[in-house]
């Protein structure tokens, strides 16, 4: 008798210089026989569009690696993936990652998400299917000026991503206690965590320059039943001249560290086919979400 083993997680997938990020909910299931199937539906999320970079081609591959550090003092580690990106100086983007993207994950097929602002378009490659999922992408408007695009999920693709943006949308929605009468705070007031930035200066990494920044949340003693504080970092290494995030490092006592950086960055000109839907594959008009199924 086979017996299956569900297997399922949720991204939110936020990729450099896409004209807007893409929710992906995927589900997979294997067998004591070996066969492993599974789905990913895709979905076009509400938010901002990000603009589109041109003149700044690059390739390269972001990583996500976590550490979780034991009370004896064991490290785990574990890689949350990889992720290829490319863009040329259009601003066309293209991305390669497994469907699969977590820890103990079943191998699973590449997912191919290319970018073409030029022509409006966002593909969405199925290769085992051989199949292309064209949608309408929303136009992108001029980069503001000091913007920065951070290179993928990501953020967005993983525990870092959601790490990062549980902290900063805490931070964001919070207020300062209402102070009393007597300038004290009131005693039936909530107590906030305590945000503190700096500017960390300039270094070179993989060959960029890149502008550091970190933030520094401070949970004070008993917003969360903590009888200590639970200090928070997160350091940023941006580039510039790429506008692309190329280290991200999260460090928090309750979850361990979660890192996402950017390796082998190559600034030379993609080949541009890579932002081209290949010749052989089935061409599919998507107007809102859809699935790509898979088996082996």
């Amino acid at each position: 008798m086979q017996r299956p083993i569900a297997f399922s997680i949720g991204l939110s997938v936020l990729l450099a210089g896409a004209a807007f990020s893409q929710t992906i909910t995927a589900t997979t299931s294997a067998t004591t026989a070996g066969r492993i199937s599974g789905s990913a539906t895709f979905g076009i999320a509400s938010g901002m569009p990000i603009p589109s970079v041109a003149g700044a081609p690059y390739s390269g591959e972001q990583t996500q690696e976590q550490v979780q550090t034991l009370f004896d003092g064991t490290h785990i580690t574990r890689s949350m993936g990889s992720m290829k990106q490319y863009r040329d100086s259009q601003g066309r983007t293209r991305t390669e990652r497994a469907m699969f993207m977590a820890p103990d994950a079943p191998e699973s097929p590449i997912i191919v998400e290319i970018n073409d602002p030029v022509a409006g378009f966002r593909y969405t490659l199925d290769t085992q299917n051989k199949v292309t999922h064209r949608m309408a992408a929303p136009a992108a408007g001029a980069l503001p000026r000091g913007f920065a695009v951070g290179g993928g999920s990501g953020g967005g693709t993983g525990a870092n991503a959601a790490q990062t943006a549980g902290v900063l949308g805490a931070l964001l929605t919070s207020k300062p206690p209402l102070p009393g009468a007597n300038g004290a705070t009131s005693p039936n007031q909530p107590v906030r965590p305590q945000m503190a930035s700096e500017n960390l200066g300039t270094q070179v990494i993989e060959g960029v320059l890149v502008e550091g920044h970190r933030q520094t949340t401070t949970f004070p003693v008993g917003s969360q039943g903590n009888d200590r504080p639970i200090v928070v970092t997160s350091e940023q290494w941006m580039s510039p001249d790429l506008k692309i995030m190329i280290v991200n490092k999260t460090s928090d006592p309750r979850s361990g560290e979660h890192t996402t950086k950017m390796i082998n960055l190559n600034r030379s000109e993609p080949d541009p086919a890579l932002f081209q839907p290949p010749p052989d594959y089935t061409m599919t008009d998507e107007t809102g979400p859809f699935t790509i199924q898979f088996s082996r």
